[in-house]
């Protein structure tokens, strides 16, 4: 409980209260200010994250796609993107439940986060498409990165009955001003 012309238990004059009510007052705009930046930042990051996955969603994936395409382009670089469809997922759905659906998803982002490079990109195109964007990768760079996941979701997942998720890749490199 503060009593006029105190600060704690120490008595001051007018002057240094108000200078002690000014470094207050900066220390409160500071706080704040840190506050709402980092509440941004988080609600940004929000914006642009797939709820389920945790990837890019469709719109950020999309503006860094359209990003890179035109980087690449302009420096004569060669950059590949991959797209995978889990195949009949409505089936896996009304088979196996939604849960089981949203698991199979999940596993598949973690397996596209794990086998990626640093710089590539991943994100969730629709309900069961996925794209990845790999910035310098030929089109024989991004073969093989596609056939390494193909194994990790291939072997590495089962749905209740043991059956295997299967699922279609495409690969293509894009090409000067498409």
């Amino acid at each position: 409980n503060m009593q006029s012309g105190q600060v704690g238990p120490i008595s001051v004059t007018p002057q240094s209260e108000e200078m002690s009510l000014t470094q207050r007052l900066a220390y409160f705009v500071a706080v704040t200010s840190a506050e709402l930046e980092a509440a941004n930042h988080k609600l940004s990051r929000l914006a642009k994250t797939d709820a389920l996955t945790k990837l890019r969603n469709r719109g950020d994936i999309e503006s860094i796609l359209v990003e890179h395409v035109r980087y690449f382009q302009q420096r004569k670089q060669p950059l590949s993107a991959i797209m995978l469809d889990l195949d009949d997922f409505k089936r896996i759905n009304d088979t196996y439940g939604h849960d089981i659906g949203d698991e199979a998803l999940k596993f598949v982002a973690g397996v596209l986060e794990k086998n990626i490079r640093y710089y590539d990109r991943a994100g969730r195109w629709g309900g069961e498409e996925f794209l990845l964007i790999l910035p310098g990768a030929s089109l024989d760079h991004a073969r093989l990165a596609a056939e390494r996941i193909r194994c990790h979701i291939a072997n590495g997942w089962f749905l209740p009955d043991q059956k295997r998720i299967t699922f279609s890749i495409g690969v293509c490199e894009v090409q000067q001003n498409e």
